[in-house]
């Protein structure tokens, strides 16, 4: 799916019109960015708990574009990326476009989070990111999830400095290493999801 040339990869469902996107690649590509986008056929229904539902939508971004920023063209590439990602508003989050349809009783009705859009961050220690996004947000606090979430990555591929994103990672060891992550825009922290079926576990072990 992912080459080790491509460092920004949109994955999104054939149901979604080509056109969404046609900012983005022309931000993209007037950046010489190593950019790749791919339509893929519907899923259907999935057997999985929500949070690792796979997103219509999903934008990957590879270790190369935080760890690139100290250099002239990888600075020009982030900043090209985050307008274009913030650039995705109207079409992916104000328009939530994805309900999830499942069994009476199956299907969790106060998942609060988007199936329209998610943002994977490549690994770093074999850890994967999963951002998650509100099913309902305005526009200026997108602005601020991005901008709190991309700098958080910028700090976490820094080996230098103690990050955040890092500290999170120590709180739960996830199955799989894949770690959901959502903005608190009350707290102005990213937060840690921790599944419930890992609750599960855990209140299994501690008894």
């Amino acid at each position: 799916m992912i080459n080790q040339n491509i460092d920004i990869f949109i994955l999104y469902n054939e149901n979604f019109s080509d056109s969404i996107f046609e900012t983005f690649d022309q931000n993209m590509n007037s950046l010489n960015a190593n950019y790749k986008k791919e339509k893929i056929p519907d899923r259907g229904p999935m057997a999985m708990s929500e949070l690792h539902v796979p997103t219509a939508v999903i934008l990957f971004i590879t270790s190369a574009i935080f760890s690139g920023i100290l250099t002239e063209l990888g600075k020009d590439i982030y900043l090209g990326l985050k307008k274009s990602v913030i650039g995705l508003y109207e079409e992916l989050i104000k328009k939530d476009r994805v309900k999830l349809v499942g069994t009476k009783g199956k299907i969790n009705d106060k998942y609060p989070y988007s199936f329209t859009f998610s943002i994977h961050i490549g690994e770093k220690n074999n850890k994967k990111f999963k951002l998650l996004f509100p099913k309902e947000m305005q526009k200026q606090e997108y602005e601020e999830v991005i901008e709190k979430y991309l700098s958080a990555f910028i700090e976490y591929y820094n080996p230098e400095i103690e990050d955040e994103i890092t500290q999170l990672t120590l709180q739960t060891k996830m199955m799989n290493d894949t770690y959901f992550l959502s903005y608190d825009s009350e707290k102005k922290t990213i937060e840690l999801i921790i599944p419930d079926y890992m609750k599960r576990i855990q209140e299994y072990k501690n008894r």
